[in-house]
């Protein structure tokens, strides 16, 4: 086993430097690069190991749609302070512009053990039809694959919340996992069970003072918990999507102190839960 690692990571550091395959971050050295490549590899040959379930544990789930800077730089810091992992739904031409992660922070977060998931190419509001759609979907699938991020790239967020009818067919088709909306999850997995759950969606306006009221009731109701969210910061963005960091941290820290009733799981590890 440790001869197969350090001929992958010898091989891949070798054709990083030689010709910088497709997953490189631009403006990074060909070194830094092959690292990240080379620990993608090493990370794709690990299967996901779900932890147990509890019948006495609701679960919750963190999932941060867009993939913006702050989901690195203040998402992540929190919850890997309390030990917990998240999920980040990324779309591909975002990548690397203004206040928008990096590929090497994605890989980063990847490496670690979060999920990093299919958000679209382009993250259109609409679509004219549904196959317009699909290949939208299909080119951030073949962005991810192509990157060494495929175990969420048939994994998809639906961007403000929506689908067409029949995309949803033509992706359960192709062999995705599942969809998730801004009011469900949809598995495409005949051994999936139905849970009950609550999507909780910080937007600005949301108290942590009512989210853990909201946590509370969850628990007593033995319902599932899915936190989604945007942008993190101390000012509103006009558009309700930014969440106060301090708020953050209190509703993490109130879980991290009821961990005899809650399991923090990633969203992958959610949706493949038997």
């Amino acid at each position: 086993m440790f001869r197969k690692r350090l001929f992958i990571i010898l091989t891949s550091l070798m054709i990083t430097l030689l010709i910088y395959p497709e997953a490189t971050d631009e403006g990074a050295s060909a070194l830094e690069n092959g690292l990240v490549y080379t620990n993608l590899l090493l990370n794709n040959e690990i299967e996901e190991d779900s932890k147990p379930s509890s019948k006495d544990k609701v679960d919750a789930v963190f999932i941060m749609d867009d993939g913006w800077k702050t989901q690195y730089t203040q998402g992540y810091r929190i919850l890997n302070k309390y030990g917990f992992k998240g999920c980040i739904g990324i779309i591909p031409v975002s990548v690397g512009e203004k206040n928008y992660m990096t590929y090497k922070e994605i890989s980063d977060l990847y490496s670690q053990g979060w999920s990093i998931v299919n958000h679209s190419y382009n993250h259109f509001e609409s679509h004219k039809n549904v196959s317009e759609e699909v290949k939208d979907i299909e080119l951030a699938k073949e962005w991810m694959d192509s990157r060494l991020l495929k175990n969420g790239s048939n994994v998809y967020i639906a961007p403000y919340g929506r689908i067409k009818e029949g995309t949803i067919k033509e992706l359960k088709d192709k062999g995705y996992h599942s969809i998730r909306t801004v009011e469900e999850i949809i598995v495409f997995n005949d051994n999936y069970e139905d849970r009950k759950y609550k999507i909780i969606n910080l937007t600005t306006d949301r108290r942590s003072e009512d989210v853990i009221t909201e946590i509370d009731e969850c628990i007593n109701e033995g319902r599932d918990i899915i936190f989604l969210n945007h942008k993190f910061g101390e000012e509103d963005d006009g558009e309700g999507m930014t969440y106060k960091v301090s708020e953050f941290e209190k509703i993490v820290k109130y879980i991290k102190s009821r961990e005899n009733h809650i399991e923090v799981r990633t969203y992958s590890e959610y949706i493949n839960k038997k």
